[in-house]
């Protein structure tokens, strides 16, 4: 995987997340009114939101829809700071559905996608300045690639090392999660959706071995494995669903953007967990009335 290789596969994923914010829109919407209800009833409960993140560049000219700026960024932590918001992680939300732990008054769970080293030179010092915490989600084979030296690191295009994750995870301010080892593309499927004409037995052999394979590197590399699954562009069906249970995954997270109430003693308000993408432009409190309405 050589420097334009990177770029090219960069450039596929930035393309690949704006066809699947419009095409997945309207499954969302659907999917979203089934399995995305909660009944609070006298059931302990707390809203949650949640911002999405990719890339950071210092840079506006490149700033877009999935790249925003370190000052936008600062803005977001002081702003979430100023309203009263905590930052969690997704070990804090299993903890309280299980009864073993509380979540503060107004939890905010902030999670980057992709896994870009532009985290570790922007999004790290900023955690380190304000105590706050995020969550990355990883891509597996771009973690790998970087990781064995062959490319310099970048931050328009490179990737986190597993060194850089371990650093960042030790301090106790990041959780890293699985984004697949090599399924965000478009080659053969569109996320984690099956194929056409693919089998349901073929389609749960193919994604499994692919989420094993994280999980086993991210177990012999950061002596963990993740407890949750990032959905490439958000896609998954029920099918999907039902394969990330099997597989162990306490929580699933998607591109549908929705509050989300984590119910104590029910594990299930852990999946399809909805977020808000945050876009340059914007500002914060108008990012989050997209959710809160």
């Amino acid at each position: 995987m050589k420097k334009r290789a990177v770029i090219a596969y960069a450039k596929l994923i930035a393309i690949g997340m704006t066809v699947a914010s419009l095409a997945l829109l309207a499954w969302n919407i659907a999917y979203a009114a089934v399995e995305g209800k909660n009944s609070r009833g006298d059931t302990e409960c707390v809203e949650l939101p949640i911002l999405m993140y990719h890339s950071i560049l210092d840079s506006t000219a490149k700033a877009g829809d999935y790249i925003i700026t370190p000052a936008v960024l600062e803005a977001d932590l002081l702003y979430l700071r100023e309203q009263g918001y905590e930052t969690v992680l997704i070990s804090d939300l299993i903890r309280y559905v299980n009864g073993e732990g509380e979540l503060p008054e107004k939890p905010v769970l902030l999670t980057f996608d992709d896994g870009y080293y532009n985290n570790y030179s922007y999004l790290y010092p900023l955690l380190q300045k304000y105590d706050m915490k995020a969550v990355i989600s990883i891509i597996g084979k771009c973690t790998e690639y970087f990781s064995s030296g062959e490319e310099k690191m970048n931050n328009n295009y490179a990737y986190l090392t597993w060194q850089q994750l371990e650093e960042m995870m030790n301090s106790g301010l990041v959780e890293v999660q699985n984004h697949t080892y090599n399924l965000h593309g478009k080659d053969t499927r569109f996320g984690l959706v099956k194929a056409a004409g693919e089998s349901v037995g073929d389609f749960y052999s193919y994604v499994s071995a692919d989420l094993e394979l994280m999980q086993a590197k991210m177990q012999e590399n950061l002596h963990q494995r993740p407890t949750a699954l990032a959905y490439p562009f958000g896609a998954l069906s029920k099918d999907t669903e039902m394969l990330a249970k099997h597989l162990g995954f306490s929580c699933t997270l998607t591109c549908y953007e929705k509050l989300n109430i984590i119910e104590k003693g029910n594990p299930d308000s852990l999946y399809c967990l909805g977020r808000v993408n945050r876009e340059y432009g914007p500002s914060t409190q108008e990012i989050l009335n997209r959710i809160y309405k």
